[in-house]
């Protein structure tokens, strides 16, 4: 709890003080005494005193000179001056080393008591706010990491550099615009995006780890996945020497790290890495890194893009809209057939646009969609012989005709595909609804709540809830409503139970809850109805 120092060279005051108050009954559990200012101010070296009383005129050291003693050094101590002498000087000196109060003699013990519990009051107030205010700066430590990352990706990933201006901005990141940077991009192709969430992170993480571990010269000041799930790593050294290291060590140990994606951790990693002229150029070069490494995509290897290679890669050309969100891929788990057919087609615009046609482009975009849909058709439990018009397109790449053709064929059986599944997914909705119905019909006696049904149907609440109103013109709520009135109309007019036997039987557990929606729902209470 708290201590109070109780400091007089009168013998019968300090006791009188001491033991002539129930210091208890106000928190004070401990005292300490003094018959000197000497005294007092060992006691106050060797414990931290809460709460100090002490006379003003004292042999040695006096009561204002404790004060200004304590107050240099231990500021948090609340400090009540007592005097036999009302004067203004006193009381003056007193303001001038902030004590709590001045008190003048005589002076009753409760009147004591209670200046010391306002100290207390006061005391408790300061520990309040600097609880609070610990907590708060432990949140603002906590959300460091996620306002720092915040302030990179708005100045790398979506281009706003203007915040290397923002004064508040830099006090947050690594960035001095004297250093020198480096950005080194990877794309990590492999089962792990389709992995469940928490074992998708604890890849990425691998991800990271692994890199790191191979590029240790310099640590990066910045890492992150952007939605592409290209993982980015910003360097930044004030040695243009150190950075130069670090882009060789990239360069030599580039083909062991692939090595170690593909052999320890089942993934194709590729890379691909660029000095950065300035920091302003950093979401320039961000972009740069992208392209080049989206221009290569389903390689059974992984690529490496040295420096050195940029040159011969800036002449070559690529299908941005492959990549480009929404994907085919993400366009097909929602089932909007017009968007899908939107997407082959500006697929295929841009192909026929370019300057050059190569048969590896044209089997990337066969073998990326032709994949897309059978991964779908799959996770959907839906067999590809009941959507495909030619399977021998999807074994065989000698069998596409054309490039029209392979367009043709991929809208076609993107439409037979959609279609199926959600003429499948409405037959699906039919039964769901007729097994909440049962459920319902079965249940409706006891307390049933939304969550009961969903659980029982395996769907989510909310799910069923808009399919329920959708079909049925009604809200599952009212749909057992509707079914509790009746079953009570039907009760109440074989005149056999009481109205409170009654309500329950229909699933009420308060006759008033009953009364009220009887009413509602009939137009009169239950006993008028019966």
């Amino acid at each position: 709890m708290f201590n109070l120092l109780i400091v007089d060279d009168e013998i019968t005051a300090v006791k009188g003080l001491a033991y002539g108050i129930s210091w208890n009954d106000i928190g004070i559990d401990e005292i300490f005494t003094a018959y000197n200012g000497q005294e007092a101010l060992e006691i106050i070296n060797n414990h931290k005193i809460d709460i100090l009383i002490s006379d003003i005129r004292m042999p040695l050291i006096t009561g204002l000179e404790l004060a200004e003693k304590i107050q240099e050094t231990y500021p948090l101590t609340k400090i009540i001056l007592i005097s036999g002498y009302d004067e203004f000087d006193y009381a003056q000196e007193a303001i001038k080393y902030q004590v709590f109060r001045y008190l003048t003699k005589p002076i009753a013990n409760e009147e004591v008591k209670e200046v010391v519990n306002e100290a207390l009051g006061d005391i408790k107030n300061s520990l309040k706010k600097n609880k609070e205010l610990e907590k708060a700066n432990l949140q603002i430590e906590e959300m460091m990491p996620y306002v720092i990352k915040d302030y990179y990706e708005e100045i790398i990933i979506k281009g706003n550099t203007f915040l290397l201006d923002d004064v508040e901005a830099n006090k947050y990141l690594s960035i001095n615009s004297e250093d020198y940077f480096l950005m080194l991009t990877c794309k990590v192709d492999g089962p792990y995006v389709n992995m469940p969430l928490k074992t998708r992170e604890t890849y990425k993480l691998a991800f990271v780890n692994t890199i790191k571990k191979y590029v240790s010269i310099l640590p990066p000041i910045y890492t992150i996945y952007d939605h592409y799930n290209h993982l980015i790593f910003v360097y930044s050294s004030n040695s243009i020497s150190k950075l130069n290291q670090l882009e060789s060590a990239i360069s030599k140990l580039a083909e062991t790290i692939q090595y170690t994606f593909r052999h320890s951790l089942g993934h194709i990693l590729s890379m691909t890495w660029s000095k950065i002229s300035s920091i302003p150029n950093i979401h320039e070069t961000y972009k740069t890194l992208n392209n080049q490494i989206n221009r290569h995509l389903h390689n059974e290897t992984g690529i490496i893009i040295s420096p050195s290679q940029k040159k011969k890669q800036q002449s070559n050309q690529c299908l941005f809209n492959m990549r480009e969100c929404p994907t085919f891929k993400s366009l097909l788990e929602s089932f909007d057939v017009n968007r899908c057919v939107q997407k082959i087609q500006l697929i295929f615009e841009e192909y026929s646009n370019l300057d050059y046609q190569t048969k590896d482009l044209t089997l990337n975009i066969f073998y990326t969609l032709t994949n897309n849909l059978i991964e779908s058709s799959i996770s959907n439990n839906l067999s590809i012989n009941e959507w495909v018009t030619d399977e021998s397109y999807l074994y065989s790449y000698e069998s596409i005709e054309s490039v029209k053709h392979l367009e043709e064929w991929l809208i076609i059986n993107t439409q037979n595909y959609i279609n199926h599944i959600l003429s499948e997914t409405e037959t699906e909705k039919h039964a769901l609804i007729r097994k909440a119905k049962q459920y319902i019909l079965d249940n409706y006696t006891e307390q049933i709540l939304l969550n009961d049904i969903a659980n029982e149907l395996y769907i989510h609440p909310n799910y069923l809830s808009k399919l329920f109103k959708d079909n049925e013109n009604i809200n599952i709520t009212q749909y057992i409503t509707n079914l509790r009135i009746e079953h009570a109309k039907e009760l109440l007019t074989e005149n056999t139970h009481k109205i409170y036997e009654i309500a329950e039987i229909c699933g009420y557990s308060s006759i008033a809850h009953f009364n009220r929606t009887f009413k509602r729902e009939v137009g009169v209470s239950p006993k008028e109805y019966k």
